[in-house]
């Protein structure tokens, strides 16, 4: 029986969430830190930073443990890690009497999204050549 086509085929849902959680473990604490700091204070940068990187994490385990279409399970973990660290810090800045700015939300999705892309070809990468043997080993 041949493959099913491209659109009918399932997400992998134990990658996904694999690499959300690995993702989660980077960007959430540096989410609650950054919801914490000055908006004129330095700090909010490098941990815009670590928030990139731990959604570039959270695509390259997604896509390192898919069996196949690691971009899109990349991108889904990205941005279900930003959401689930997005509800957090909503909480919180709802505590505090802070404003919440959709527009800033449907961008870091996307941002998410682009940075979990960008993770899942790594892994990706990574994956194939550690799958395939090198040239000097066979010669």
């Amino acid at each position: 029986m041949a493959d099913p086509p491209v659109s009918q085929r399932r997400l992998d849902l134990a990658a996904i969430g694999r690499g959300a959680i690995a993702g989660a473990v980077i960007v959430l604490p540096a989410g609650v830190a950054q919801t914490f700091t000055g908006d004129d204070s330095s700090l909010r940068g490098l941990l815009l930073v670590a928030i990139l990187v731990g959604l570039g994490w959270a695509g390259a385990v997604a896509g390192k443990a898919a069996d196949d279409e690691p971009l899109k399970h990349g991108a889904a973990a990205a941005v279900l890690t930003y959401l689930g660290v997005q509800g957090v810090g909503s909480l919180l800045r709802a505590a505090r009497g802070d404003a919440i700015h959709p527009v800033t939300i449907v961008f870091m999705a996307l941002l998410s999204a682009c940075c979990g892309l960008i993770g899942a070809e790594l892994g990706r990468r990574r994956r194939q050549r550690l799958s395939t043997p090198s040239e000097a080993g066979e010669q």
